[in-house]
């Protein structure tokens, strides 16, 4: 399984980001597998870029089984893997948020964690929020979003974030926080090329993050509870969501919002 994500502000001014995939070894140590810079950000770049990376493990004769890869909600990236690598798995990086008010906070987690629910069973909890969604008019405009861009028939349809029963990480944190520590060791915006590539050289060396296990075993627990019926659906919302969801994509909708 592949994680992957691009950073900017570390990049050398002559290209308009670095992109990097990372991984667990065996171990279960986030590395990182391969750093690029590109000149741009258009799925034309990003189907060269992996077709280099795919050709040159063939090449050196690198036995890699990708089944999965998880980023961020950009689109080409995704059409990259649909079209040209349909057996790869594409899962979108699960984000939320919260606000002051308690029961729009709660309902706002609740609503991230149905993601976490049987592919089967968003539907109708999607549908139990929708019907019991807190009285602020302004969630309105935040459904028909989240209808037109996350819906069944939507750039990004629910299986393409569907969590369940995945204890791998399921978003990209790791890598955004190792290209914030990169920001933070850089000097400034944009250095020249050969402070960037000292970047990753230096990364080389570090130790990386190791699996949040105490996190996954609970909701393994709270998955197994769920499918022997002692965990109704409304309750599994609650407990996963407020466990798991404070995220930043729902903060932004819902600071936009009011």
């Amino acid at each position: 399984m592949w994680y992957c994500d691009g950073t900017f502000y570390v990049c050398p001014s002559i290209f308009y980001q670095i992109y990097s995939v990372h991984g667990y070894n065996n171990d279960g140590i986030m590395a990182p597998y391969v750093f690029c810079l590109l000149p741009g950000k258009s799925e034309e770049l990003y189907t060269g870029m992996f077709e280099i990376l795919f050709n040159h493990m063939i090449q050196t004769n690198l036995c890699v089984r990708l089944r999965r890869v998880t980023i961020d909600f950009e689109l080409a990236v995704a059409n990259v893997f649909i079209k040209h690598f349909p057996y790869v798995e594409v899962k979108y990086c699960l984000q939320s948020a919260y606000k002051d008010d308690e029961q729009l906070r709660t309902w706002f987690r609740s609503f991230a964690a149905v993601a976490l629910l049987p592919l089967t069973h968003m539907i109708f909890g999607f549908n139990y929020l929708m019907q019991n969604k807190p009285n602020y008019p302004q969630l309105a405009s935040f459904l028909q979003y989240f209808h037109d861009t996350y819906g069944a028939f939507s750039s990004f349809p629910p299986p393409t974030y569907n969590h369940f029963m995945n204890f791998s990480p399921r978003t990209t944190n790791h890598v955004e926080g190792r290209h914030l520590k990169w920001k933070k060791r850089s000097t400034s915006a944009h250095p020249n090329i050969y402070c960037t590539i000292n970047l990753p050289r230096q990364e080389q060396s570090l130790g990386a993050h190791r699996n949040q296990q105490i996190a996954e075993n609970s909701l393994q627990k709270l998955w197994q509870r769920f499918c022997e019926q002692k965990l109704d659906m409304i309750s599994f919302l609650n407990a996963a969501g407020t466990r798991y969801f404070i995220f930043q994509i729902f903060r932004g909708i819902v600071f936009c919002s009011f």
